[in-house]
Order: C-alpha cells, then sequence, then structure tokens
C-alpha cells in the first residue's frame, strides 16, 4: 500500500473513531511499528492530527478553527471542574494575570464568586464582562487590536502595557501540553500575551483539560520549569499524571463535579 494511500485511511479511521492506536493500525495495515510513527508525523506536520502516547487524535476544526463562543461549550463541564480548582489558588487582595482561553473565563466567573477584592489583569472581553460586574475588583485592560474571533485584545499596545504590571498568580489557557515539548500553543495572536504573563508572575498555572495532554502544537509557550503545575479536570488518568510527575511536573487534578 502507497504511504498517501494509507494515510488517508488513518484519517478515516479516526473520523469514526476521534483516536487510534499504534498497534491497532499495525495489525490493521499489515506493516511495521516504524511505519506507523512516520506517517503520524507527517499528518501532524500537516496540522491534521496530534500524536499521544501510544497513537493519535484527529485534531477538529472545533478546537481549532472556532470562534469562542463555540469553544466555551465544548468540554463544558471540565472547564468548570478545573475552574472551581484554579481558585485553591488565590489569596485574597492579590493580582491575578490571565490570558483569553475559554478556560480562564470559567475561571473569571470562579473569582467573582468567591473574592471580594482582586485585580485582575486579562486580555479577555469575555473575561473583563464577567468581573466587571463585581464592583471591588479592579480590572486592567490592556488595550490592543481587537480579535473579533477570540473576542480578546492583542497586538505591540497590549503587551507594552502587560509589561509594566507585576502579577502574583498567572492562569493560562494553552493549545497543548506534551512530555516532550513542554506547553505549545497553536498559531494565534495570543502566545506573545501568555509569555509576557509567564515572565511577570510570580507563579504560573497552566490549565488544561485532560484531552490536552500529549498533544504538541505548532508553537513552543514555554518548559515545564517555567511553571508551578498544571490544573486539569476529575477525568485526567493517574498513568498520565504519574508520567508527568516523573518529568518534575506537579499536575493537580479537580475534583468531580
Amino acid at each position: 500500500m502507497l504511504q498517501k494511500e494509507r494515510q488517508t485511511r488513518i484519517l478515516t479511521i479516526l473520523q469514526a473513531k476521534e483516536s487510534v492506536s499504534i498497534a491497532s493500525l499495525v495489525d490493521e495495515f499489515h506493516c511495521s511499528r516504524e511505519t506507523i510513527r512516520r506517517d503520524m508525523e507527517s499528518l501532524e506536520k500537516r496540522g491534521l492530527i496530534t500524536k499521544v502516547h501510544g497513537g493519535a487524535v484527529l485534531i477538529t476544526p472545533d478546537e481549532v478553527l472556532s470562534s469562542f463562543g463555540s469553544r466555551k461549550v465544548i468540554h463544558h463541564r471540565e472547564k468548570i471542574e478545573m475552574a472551581a480548582k484554579a481558585v485553591d489558588f488565590i489569596e485574597e487582595n492579590s493580582v491575578i494575570g490571565m490570558n483569553a482561553g475559554t478556560c480562564t473565563y470559567f475561571i473569571a466567573c470562579e473569582m467573582r464568586k468567591k473574592f471580594s477584592h482582586l485585580t485582575v489583569i486579562t486580555n479577555s472581553l469575555n473575561a473583563i464582562s464577567e468581573l466587571s460586574l463585581k464592583k471591588d475588583f479592579s480590572i486592567v485592560v490592556p488595550g490592543g487590536i481587537l480579535d473579533h474571533n477570540e473576542e480578546s485584545l492583542n497586538g505591540p499596545v497590549a503587551e507594552n502595557t502587560l509589561r509594566t504590571f507585576h502579577v502574583d498568580t498567572a492562569f493560562i489557557s494553552p493549545g497543548g501540553i506534551s512530555e516532550e515539548w513542554g506547553v505549545t500553543e497553536f498559531m494565534n495572536n495570543e502566545l506573545p500575551i501568555e509569555k509576557i504573563l509567564l515572565e511577570r508572575a510570580d507563579r504560573a498555572y497552566i490549565v488544561g483539560e485532560h484531552q490536552k495532554f500529549d498533544r504538541k502544537c505548532l508553537l513552543k509557550l514555554c518548559d515545564f520549569s517555567q511553571i508551578k503545575g498544571i490544573i486539569t479536570d476529575s477525568q485526567c488518568p493517574d498513568e498520565v499524571i504519574e508520567r508527568y510527575k516523573e518529568r518534575g511536573v506537579e499536575v493537580f487534578r479537580a475534583a468531580a463535579l
């Protein structure tokens, strides 16, 4: 079987199952594990799949290309769980920094319910709107260029504004987390904002549902040494947590709703 035909069939299998193991593809195509690995590397470079431990998952348009509003309802329960866990790491009267991810929007909702006085720096219009309902919160809006799809403010003005602030605790919701590459991001305007939040924060937490583990996106955000830990949802497998713990990464799993 030609490589192109085999890769097309791999994509067809993934569209039906959403995930697939290397072992099952070896049995399906009667070829070596190395052949399947090369196929997966090729498909990943084309932005069609993400390699995970022992296999691959399909990158869907919902995850990458859809609007903020559409993504907000994907993995909704997991995001609420993670937000409830994230506020455990916040102290009253502290300065919080957040990027414009859907996970961090839910953290904003939890902060509004749990705290009386916070200063929050974020480029997320949705988080700003939610937090503005709390009159004793100080909200820092960085300005910049409006990204209609992400409903966020980005660009040089936003970046330069963020560089002038100190942040106690930052929460960043990225595109992927992998043992090999650390924390990664899709190609979008958020990456410079996220990097600045990491630089300005005393401690930074990555917030991501369990589906983001073992996903390698196009751009590297940071190494694990630059973060305090990863906050994830209740469905994250023990095996995944142990693997990342062996790499010196603390993974905080939220309680189930």
